[in-house]
């Protein structure tokens, strides 16, 4: 009887495994073929027109550091520029931000691209659709138009925002189909929830330093 029920037990539990193996499988098969589908609802270019666009798409890359440099690293230095000036004038004036306060700017960038970049560049290269040199040189140079056009207007814009929008209209082009779209609507409700999410712990913070230095003094 004993004998029995551990052979029972042991047969349950291989068909377990082996029902998990299946359902990997299946996802793993999912994965593939829907990345398939995805690219070939685009019409492939020739290659030797591809490999002309990865030169032009490191061009243009250049030119979207160049936008974002001039947007969203100014949004996040504006606030650091405005105390020092505060403290050296006592008051805010419109004048170029010292050297040291850019170069934590760009000690930031980097050590940010280099810890976690990794992710976003893989969510939006190749999570949403399918991206070849030439598709990928029409979102860098779209965005990057956007992003300056919004410098100029002196309007806080995002990069990232900007090239999830380039992305999302190159792939239109081949249909609905071409976008994952649940990724995209990731995206979206993750744009949605840190405006609040912002609020809230700004809100908290300045409250907590106001309790505990304000009344101090």
């Amino acid at each position: 009887g004993g004998g029995e029920g551990g052979g029972d037990k042991g047969a349950s539990t291989t068909f377990k495994e082996q029902q998990g193996l299946r359902r990997k499988a299946i996802l793993a098969l999912q994965l593939i073929l829907g990345r398939k589908t995805i690219a070939n609802h685009f019409r492939e270019f020739d290659t030797f027109a591809e490999d002309c666009f990865v030169c032009l798409q490191i061009v243009v890359a250049c030119f979207g550091a160049f936008s974002q440099g001039a947007n969203d690293v100014a949004n996040a230095v504006g606030p650091l520029a405005v105390i020092v000036s505060i403290y050296e004038t006592g008051s805010v004036q419109a004048q170029a931000s010292p050297q040291w306060v850019v170069a934590i700017a760009i000690v930031g960038v980097l050590v940010g691209l280099a810890l976690w970049g990794h992710r976003v560049m893989e969510t939006i290269g190749q999570r949403i659709t399918h991206i070849t040199p030439a598709r990928g040189y029409i979102v860098q140079l779209s965005s990057s138009l956007s992003v300056i056009g919004s410098s100029l207007l002196g309007f806080p814009v995002s990069t990232t925002h900007a090239q999830v929008g380039a992305v999302t209209g190159m792939a239109l082009t081949g249909g609905v189909r071409a976008i994952n779209v649940w990724v995209l609507a990731n995206i979206v409700v993750s744009w949605l929830v840190t405006i609040p999410f912002s609020l809230v712990c700004s809100a908290l913070a300045f409250y907590m330093l106001e309790v505990t230095v304000y009344f101090r003094y």
